[in-house]
């Protein structure tokens, strides 16, 4: 991930992350990135923008590379919503 794209995740708030999945070894959270991408040509869809997802390791020990916590994030058109419901997979 891009250092401005990361400096922008790490300062969001708590309260911007909202749980979509919890296991016995994870919690799995998602929160709009309030950036939003420059596009040219873009008449017929809602702007891209970016949406964060934050892992929690439950246990004591870190991932590898000693991260606590890992960060990812994809650029959609998508309401934050839609993006939280279960999927089916198969």
């Amino acid at each position: 991930m891009v250092a401005p794209r990361k400096a922008e995740i790490a300062q969001l708030d708590d309260s911007a992350w909202q749980i979509y999945r919890e296991d016995t070894e994870a919690v799995l959270e998602c929160a709009a990135v309030p950036y939003y991408l420059q596009e040219k040509g873009n008449q017929h869809r809602e702007p891209l923008r970016y949406v964060a997802t934050r892992v929690r390791n439950k246990q004591v020990e870190l991932f590898a590379g000693g991260a606590a916590v890992k960060h990812f994030a994809v650029a959609t058109n998508e309401a934050l919503e839609p993006l939280l419901r279960p999927r089916a997979v198969g």
